[in-house]
């Protein structure tokens, strides 16, 4: 048997719903149509009803009667349903936050590579301004050039201190 998905779970839950108030309403019921199966019977022996509508209010009671099981059935039935709903549905909000953890993981991976690309860009800038000032002592990078900051390309235990631009110009980073 395969699993049935959320959404099969889901439309049999008002069917089984729906089942459930009908049988309880026969169930109900049982009382009247007994006390409706006696009065056919006195009716019947005085020649007032006939055999069919006796045997029809008996067999109408005798499905209300066997409905008292049926409806234990359907009540433990609509009761699991909403627990099969419950668990795939917190198996569908599980799925969907590892796919939430698997997708950052992959973007996380995206951004070291692009960050270091970036960095090789940034430190052939920086080699660049350094041949200008040592050629012709003119810096093509202004101060606010140098505030790269690359935090995938730290460490956890570097400090928030720096930057990455201010590490190439202090020459940490060759």
């Amino acid at each position: 048997m395969t699993a049935k998905t959320l959404s099969q779970l889901k439309d049999e839950l008002p069917v089984l719903e729906r089942e459930l108030v009908e049988c309880t309403t026969l169930v109900n019921s049982v009382n009247q149509l007994g006390a409706h199966v006696q009065t056919l019977t006195t009716a019947h022996a005085l020649g007032n009803a006939t055999a069919t509508q006796l045997l029809e209010a008996q067999n109408r009671h005798n499905e209300a009667i066997a409905a008292i099981v049926r409806q234990q059935l359907l009540t433990k039935s609509v009761f699991e349903q909403k627990q099969m709903i419950a668990f795939a549905e917190a198996q569908e909000k599980r799925a969907f936050i590892d796919k939430i953890g698997t997708d950052f993981a992959d973007v996380r991976q995206r951004y070291v590579i692009e960050s270091k690309k970036l960095l090789e860009i940034f430190k052939e800038m920086a080699r660049l301004n350094n041949l200008s000032i040592s050629m012709r002592s003119h810096q093509l990078m202004a101060d606010g050039d140098w505030r790269l900051d690359l935090p995938a390309l730290r460490s956890p235990n570097d400090s928030e201190l720096f930057t990455v631009g201010s590490m190439v110009r202090s020459g940490d980073i060759k």
